[in-house]
């Protein structure tokens, strides 16, 4: 394994140890990248007349104060009671109490920031109460095709019927299996007709994650990433021990998903160590990342939302993200877990999908 890459692995078993999103697990000095809800906002200005953001978030766990400082123009502010934000920063204890001290809030667009405006994200809303796609005025999107029998096309019509008429107004992608979820997501963030839409998702528990955007990559746009930069990666550890022999590293644990209540907290957990993985400075050089593909469809729909934020707001068009699905080889084999495990051959792998 290069320095790189042995470095990166190590990054995210650390983040894996430290970071938990959970605010009853918050400890003074954790970093923090998580979604929360907000249930009360507001807009102050301290003795140096510098204008600040005063928040209260809450989980299913607990709830924590969070303060932006030296806001540049509160009046672009658009964080309410009821929304869902991702904020980045840093635990820290005040008066005996821990509060989020916040460098930036993502999921209310635009995205804001200490220093003011960010326009740096077209994304949609990430918040629960935001427009869905198919109410916006004025917008013609395709007419959707007849289903057929494929699982994949009756996805993909599932989801043109949502974002077109509103019916269904939620998609279950706990029906679908990983990989017809992968490619049907990569169809649409990639097709300009459905730009500035967000498909909301439901799971088979009732849970929703955040709605996920559409159109927002250019499958068009030149791209230079290094071809001596390449890392594999599997999605969980523990699901499939087989890929130990190939993966570099995992994004996430098995027993971190466990330990979640919800398969919108799963995606959630998911979506937050795909950023941290994602935004690692040893990936500020580019590379290419293989993602050898394992169930879970949380994980998979929150994986590739961080992938599709990462990629929309890179300056360098230097990183590519490449998925890969399993095929059985469909001969005999020893059962015993070893390097010649059908599991543990990259042979058995096809390279599909690239993100960049």
């Amino acid at each position: 394994m290069p320095d790189w890459s042995r470095q990166l692995a190590m990054d995210v078993e650390r983040q894996a140890r430290v970071m938990s999103s959970r605010i009853s697990e918050l400890r003074d000095g954790d970093p923090v990248h998580a979604s929360y809800r907000v249930t009360d906002t507001h807009i102050g200005h301290g003795r140096n007349g510098r204008a600040y953001l005063r928040l209260q978030l809450s989980d299913e766990t607990n709830v924590v104060q969070a303060m932006m400082w030296d806001v540049a123009d509160p009046e672009e502010i658009t964080v309410k009671a009821g929304d869902w934000i991702t904020v980045e920063g840093r635990v820290q204890v005040y008066r005996e109490s821990l509060q989020i001290v916040v460098r930036r809030i993502e999921g209310c667009p635009p995205a804001i920031g200490a220093q003011g405006l960010q326009r740096t994200s077209g994304l949609p809303t990430a918040t629960r109460q935001s427009v869905q796609p198919h109410e916006i005025s004025g917008r013609v999107l395709p007419k959707p095709r007849q289903p057929s029998r494929s699982p994949e096309e009756r996805l993909i019509y599932a989801i043109e019927q949502c974002l077109s008429c509103g019916r269904p107004a939620k998609v279950n992608f706990s029906i679908p299996r990983h990989e017809i979820i992968t490619k049907a997501l990569h169809r649409f963030v990639y097709d300009p007709a459905y730009t500035g839409t967000a498909l909301p998702i439901v799971f088979r528990d009732a849970s929703e994650p955040p709605p996920f955007p559409f159109g927002c990559l250019d499958g068009a746009a030149t791209h230079q990433v290094p071809s001596n930069r390449v890392i594999y990666a599997g999605l969980m550890s523990m699901r499939h021990p087989e890929l130990d022999y190939l993966v570099d590293l995992y994004v996430t644990r098995n027993q971190e998903l466990a330990k979640e209540a919800a398969m919108a907290d799963e995606e959630r957990l998911a979506f937050e160590r795909t950023m941290s993985l994602l935004s690692a400075p040893e990936l500020d050089e580019g590379g290419e990342i293989r993602v050898l593909h394992t169930g879970l469809e949380p994980m998979i729909v929150g994986f590739y939302r961080a992938v599709v934020h990462v990629l929309h707001d890179r300056a360098t068009r230097n990183l590519a993200i490449r998925s890969m699905f399993y095929r059985d080889p469909g001969s005999e084999s020893d059962t015993a877990l070893t390097p010649r495990s059908p599991g543990a051959l990259l042979e058995n792998y096809e390279e599909s999908l690239l993100w960049w």
